[in-house]
């Protein structure tokens, strides 16, 4: 018999209904999967009744995409705003590369990442909502930031989308997939991948690279 979970604690500053019922959702989907995750766990979870959560979301699909697009949005608010100078602009990529490294890495990202996987060949539409909450709109956020660097005359990219997914791709080393298979880590650091796939956008498109 699955154990009753207590509600969930807040501390600090209080949460809406539904920044709690997402962070419930959250917690039951990434220790129980999808399939095995009830509204009645959720609402339990949460300390609200199934009806707040209806009022809220229409089904528990909604829900967990709500729940994946909140996480992105909270991620990627913090997305930095190019500053137009060239010299800045190697410290501006490596930190920015850092912070998808964070994200990318993150033991909840891989774990919600396992749990999508788990289930999206007996529910395609589950991997349908995960993409377009979540991936799709981290790099409709990092086309944009590079579209930015193009527009703003610092990088010389023929297409900010192909170098948005290029930058990302570079980052994710072996290890990511290590990770996924929960298996020891190897390979190159993290830091690693975030200077070789700097300096190789560098490479390839600085304007002005002796200023960089």
């Amino acid at each position: 018999m699955r154990e009753q979970k207590p509600a969930v604690e807040f501390d600090t500053v209080p949460l809406s209904k539904r920044e709690q019922i997402l962070a419930a959702a959250r917690e039951e989907f990434l220790e129980y999967g999808y399939a095995a995750t009830t509204m009645d766990a959720v609402a339990a979870r949460a300390g609200v009744s199934k009806a707040t959560i209806y009022a809220h979301f229409e089904n528990k699909q909604t829900l967990f995409g709500a729940m994946i697009t909140n996480r992105c949005e909270q991620s990627f608010d913090k997305l930095p705003v190019p500053r137009g100078d060239a010299r800045s602009l190697r410290t501006e990529l490596h930190a920015l590369g850092l912070m998808m490294i964070r994200l990318i890495y993150a033991p909840e990202a891989i774990a919600l990442y396992r749990v999508v996987i788990a289930e999206s060949a007996r529910q395609p539409e589950l991997g349908e909502i995960f993409h377009v909450s979540g991936p799709a709109r981290a790099m409709a956020s990092l086309t944009a930031y590079f579209q930015k660097l193009k527009d703003k005359g610092l990088l010389a990219i023929p297409d900010a989308r192909l170098t948005a997914e290029m930058f990302v791709g570079m980052l994710k080393g072996q290890d990511y997939m290590r990770r996924l298979l929960n298996m020891e880590e190897g390979g190159c650091r993290p830091e690693d991948l975030v200077e070789a796939a700097v300096e190789t956008l560098l490479r390839a498109y600085a304007l002005q690279a002796e200023e960089v």
